[in-house]
């Protein structure tokens, strides 16, 4: 893979959304999420697309994504 400034890098932060993470979110114009769950945009700085999500979004979207093969398993 050939890495150099055109090269998309994407990263995830799993975090409490608490106020300073608010703060950083606005400060780097990060877009809230539809659910209020967490951010996503792009850091100019640091030339990446941001998402951060709360722990509690990150199992309840997993949970979501997972239904239907957990119940063809059997497994609930």
């Amino acid at each position: 893979i050939k890495v150099n400034d055109q090269t998309p890098v994407y990263g995830y932060v799993i975090c409490d959304i608490v106020e300073k993470i608010k703060e950083f979110a606005m400060r780097n114009q990060l877009t809230l999420s539809p659910d209020n769950e967490g951010y996503f945009g792009y850091h100019s700085g640091y030339k990446m697309y941001v998402e951060m999500i709360s722990y509690k979004k990150l199992v309840d979207d997993a949970i979501l994504r997972n239904k239907i093969f957990f119940k063809k398993l059997q497994l609930v």
